[in-house]
């Protein structure tokens, strides 16, 4: 206890910075907490003005350090629950914030060997929420492919076909999944006049095919929704979000990839200065190969076809305050006969 407190009469015009220069009080607003601390809860408050012959009760350097330990610790407290909520509660990224440009480098590789890398942006912006489902637009471009525009035939129509994506506006459930492409009645006639365009520039037998298997595929509109939903970015973008954590742990089962495969997911997440989730999935499809490539189910397959060996490893980086975003690094791995293709997809906020 206290029996001795150190203390300043006003003088005529004097302020508080004056007064906490004097005693080297680099705070002022801890020379006012701990002159609070000792006067009654209605009297010798300070205000904006101080008045002549006012007590005001000065700290000394003990006092000074005890403070600013109790402020540390409050702030460490505070740091402390705000993991903690994290760590054990849903996953929501500020919808609000969500404005944001990224670039994707994608590597594809058979057998550790790299058969190609596509880069290309994407830009993701949140529109509002509506019945439930979260707007956001959608925009990809600026594609290349082995570090160049496309050049040949093939990638070249492939890269205008996916022109497609210029500006799309997609709507996700609670639990991050594609539900509707809204503007989808304004995208179609767009793809109309491409694809007419497309059918006076490439004219050989190979080119009209894939045009009009894209033209199927665009023409209806859950067909369009399905392939939307194969996109790899939005498929783990948005992976880490909608999760309750608990003990920084969520465990579900959820598909992945172009080829819908289902897997086992377990997530792990790590609260410091920034958000690190780290994703580790095994294939719990009970599909057989053949019919994981092919995409559908066909009761006449030979049985004796071997399951799909796959797996998935993933690490996302997320700003706290906000919780978007900022970098992730995917490594999908199928084991397809005697080939092992790799997925790697890294993801960097612009």
């Amino acid at each position: 206890m206290r029996f001795y407190l150190q203390s300043h009469i006003v003088k005529k015009g004097e302020t508080l910075e004056q007064i906490a220069n004097h005693y080297q009080i680099s705070d002022i607003e801890l020379l006012k907490y701990f002159h609070h601390l000792h006067v009654p809860r209605d009297k010798n408050h300070i205000s904006s003005t101080l008045f002549e012959g006012q007590e005001i009760f000065i700290p000394d350097q003990k006092d000074i350090e005890e403070i600013l330990d109790r402020r540390k610790q409050n702030v460490n407290n505070r740091k402390n629950q705000a993991n903690l909520s994290i760590q054990n509660g849903l996953l929501l990224p500020n919808f609000s914030q969500i404005n944001h440009t990224y670039k994707v480098l994608i590597k594809d590789l058979i057998d550790e060997q790299i058969q190609n890398e596509t880069e290309f942006d994407i830009s993701i912006k949140y529109l509002g929420q509506e019945n439930g489902l979260y707007l956001f637009q959608f925009i990809k471009e600026s594609v290349l492919l082995n570090g160049k525009t496309p050049d040949l035939k093939t990638y070249e129509l492939a890269a205008e076909c996916s022109s497609l994506f210029s500006n799309i506006e997609f709507e996700i459930n609670s639990h991050g999944k594609v539900e509707n492409i809204k503007n989808y009645y304004k995208i179609l006639p767009n793809w109309k006049r491409s694809r007419d365009q497309l059918l006076k520039k490439y004219d050989d037998e190979n080119s009209i095919q894939y045009i009009d298997e894209f033209d199927k595929t665009v023409e209806i509109k859950e067909l369009f929704l399905e392939y939307f939903r194969q996109d790899l970015f939005l498929q783990f973008y948005f992976s880490p979000y909608f999760k309750t954590y608990s003990k920084s742990e969520f465990e579900n089962s959820e598909r992945f990839s172009s080829y819908d495969i289902l897997y086992r997911n377990h997530y792990l997440i790590d609260v410091s200065e920034s958000i690190e989730i780290t994703q580790t999935s095994d294939c719990i499809d009970e599909r057989t190969q053949q019919k994981i490539i092919n995409q559908f189910n066909d009761n006449n397959e030979n049985n004796e076809d071997e399951l799909l060996e796959s797996k998935i490893t993933a690490t996302y980086h997320l700003n706290k305050e906000k919780k978007l975003l900022q970098k992730a690094n995917i490594k999908m791995e199928l084991q397809l006969y005697i080939a092992k293709e790799i997925t790697e997809i890294q993801i960097d906020i612009k």
